[in-house]
C-alpha cells in the first residue's frame, strides 16, 4: 500500500502544483486530484508520485428528476471518465449527492438505477474503476446514496459490474454507528480506494445532543457535537486492524489522507503538520 493524500484545502493557497510539490517533499507517495487536467497530472508524475483518484463530474444531474439534467449529468460523467483515462488515471471518485437535499434517498435510488448504468458502461470501456464515497451528505437530511450497507447492497445488486465499487472511508461508518470492519469484509472485493480519515466519538457530546446534532452552532468544522473527523490515530478507529484486513483482502492501493481535522485547519502550516503526523502514524503500521 502507498500513503497518499486527497487534495486538501491548502490547494486554495498553494494551488495544485504547490500541494503536489509539498507532498513529494514530505515523502508522500500518491495524490488524488479534483480535476482531470493533463498538465496537473503530468506534474504528479514528474514529482514521482502515483496518480490516485480523480473527482467525478455531473453529480447532481445524475440524481435529478429532470430528464434534461439527467442527460447532461450522464454526459459530463462519461466525459470525465474518458479524461481520466487520457491523463493516465484509473479511479473515478464518485459522490451521489442530489441537488435537492430534501429529495428522499429512495427516490434518488430509483433515478440512479436508470441513469448510472450508462456511466458504468463507459468506465468498463475505458478501464476505469468507480469508487463511491460514503459521505452521508449535508445535515440535517443526509441525502446521499451509498453510505451504509443497506444502500450498498442494493446498488451493487442493481449494477454488479466489477468496475463499480467503493472508496472505503471508515470515518463515515463510525460516525453513523456502523461496524466498519464488518462492512470492509462484506464489500472487500469492491474496495478500489481508501480514505485515511478517523472519527472521534465524543461521550460528553453524545450526552448533550445524542445523534441529533447541535442546535446552537457547530463546535467543530467537520463534526456535529457527538463526533468529529480527525487524522488517523486521534479517533476511535483501530488502523492496525483496518490495514490488516485490507492487506488480507489483497488491497494494494492508496491510503489517501483526507484532512478534515479542525485541530489542523485552516492555515497551510497546520495542514502540513496534520498530514505529516497522519502519514508518520500510518507508516508505522505498514
Amino acid at each position: 500500500m502507498k500513503i497518499g493524500l486527497r487534495m486538501p484545502s491548502m490547494r486554495n493557497m498553494l494551488g495544485d502544483k504547490g500541494v503536489i510539490a509539498w507532498a513529494a517533499e514530505a515523502g508522500l507517495e500518491a495524490i488524488d486530484l479534483l480535476t482531470a487536467d493533463q498538465e496537473i497530472a503530468a506534474e504528479v508524475k514528474a514529482k514521482g508520485l502515483t496518480l490516485g483518484s480523480i473527482d467525478s463530474a455531473g453529480r447532481k444531474g445524475i440524481l435529478s428528476p429532470d430528464p434534461n439534467e439527467q442527460a447532461q449529468g450522464i454526459k459530463e460523467a462519461c466525459e470525465r471518465i474518458a479524461q481520466i483515462k487520457a491523463v493516465g488515471g484509473s479511479i473515478l471518485f464518485e459522490v451521489f449527492v442530489p441537488a435537492d437535499p430534501f429529495q428522499p434517498r429512495a427516490k434518488s435510488f430509483a433515478i440512479w438505477k436508470e441513469t448510472y448504468p450508462e456511466v458504468v458502461r463507459a468506465a468498463e470501456e475505458h478501464g476505469v474503476k468507480i469508487a463511491v464515497e460514503p459521505w452521508p451528505g449535508p445535515e440535517p437530511t443526509l441525502p446521499n446514496l451509498g453510505t451504509n450497507p443497506e444502500m450498498l447492497r442494493a446498488m451493487f445488486e442493481a449494477i454488479p459490474s466489477p468496475s463499480f465499487g467503493l472508496c472505503y472511508d471508515p470515518s463515515h461508518f463510525v460516525r453513523l454507528g456502523i461496524d466498519h470492519i464488518r462492512l470492509l469484509e462484506e464489500f472487500k472485493d469492491r474496495v478500489f480506494h481508501v480514505h485515511a480519515k478517523d472519527c472521534q466519538i465524543i461521550p460528553e457530546g453524545m450526552y448533550l445532543v445524542g445523534t441529533l446534532g447541535e442546535t446552537f452552532g457547530k463546535r467543530y468544522r467537520h463534526g456535529s457535537g457527538s463526533w468529529r473527523y480527525c487524522i488517523p490515530g486521534r479517533g476511535n478507529i483501530d488502523w492496525a486492524e483496518v490495514i490488516f484486513h485490507l492487506a488480507a483482502n489483497g488491497y494494494d492501493g492508496i491510503l489517501a489522507i483526507e484532512l478534515e481535522d479542525h485541530q489542523f485547519l485552516p492555515e497551510v502550516e497546520k495542514q502540513q503538520r496534520g498530514i505529516s503526523q497522519a502519514a508518520a502514524y500510518l507508516a508505522e503500521l505498514l
